[in-house]
């Protein structure tokens, strides 16, 4: 009796591990729904994750330019390279390739996975487009028309360059004020502060 009895519990063991497959399976499904719904409600963004994307002139550029089109979807190339153009004070057509491939590699490397960490674009790397989050909305009004602003980076070169002329002029006819090294420091000073800046923008 014992040993017909074996088979049945043998074959009732094994219902549990069909039934844990089935468990598992729809487990997995859940996970995956849930994912879905996280992206789809993303966590409000915090006081220093907003002023962490807002600081990048880069990141702005992009979101504008998806407040602007007209698109659900854009495609990250198109989003670079009209990125690229303002950063470089021309126009797409005329990009030089270094240029465009250095605002993208940024862009897809680095900008738009955190973006899309913070549920504020939904970035598809399969299809290579960009689309608003649910978070967007919030930095909308920061980055209104910024694209179209430009920040030509040659002009604050230039105003120190002008200034430091002026200031070398005006302590020649004052009769040697201050020492030539004196001057020459502070020009200097003034082009790696603007250097600095610069590179913290676009980094």
């Amino acid at each position: 009796m014992t040993d017909n009895a074996n088979p049945q519990a043998r074959s009732k063991s094994n219902a549990p591990s069909e039934a844990d497959g089935a468990t598992e399976s729809a487990g997995e499904g859940g996970d995956e729904a849930a994912g879905r719904a996280a992206d789809s409600t993303a966590a409000p963004l915090t006081d220093s994750e907003l002023f962490d994307v807002l600081k990048n002139e880069r990141r702005r550029a992009a979101l504008s330019l998806l407040f602007a089109s007209e698109d659900a979807r854009v495609s990250v190339s198109s989003v670079s390279e009209q990125v690229a153009a303002r950063e470089n004070d021309t126009t797409v057509d005329s990009l030089e390739e270094q240029q465009r491939k250095r605002v993208y590699v940024s862009l897809y490397q680095c900008h738009l996975p955190k973006m899309d960490g913070l549920g504020i674009v939904e970035f598809d790397r399969e299809t290579g487009t960009i689309a608003l989050g649910p978070n967007a909305t919030v930095l909308s009004g920061y980055v209104d028309g910024e694209a179209n602003a430009g920040r030509a980076w040659y002009r604050y070169y230039a105003a120190v360059a002008v200034a430091g002329a002026v200031g070398v002029l005006a302590n020649r006819v004052a009769g040697q004020i201050l020492a030539a090294e004196l001057l020459t420091g502070g020009v200097l000073l003034a082009v790696a502060a603007c250097a600095v800046a610069h590179w913290y923008r676009e980094r």
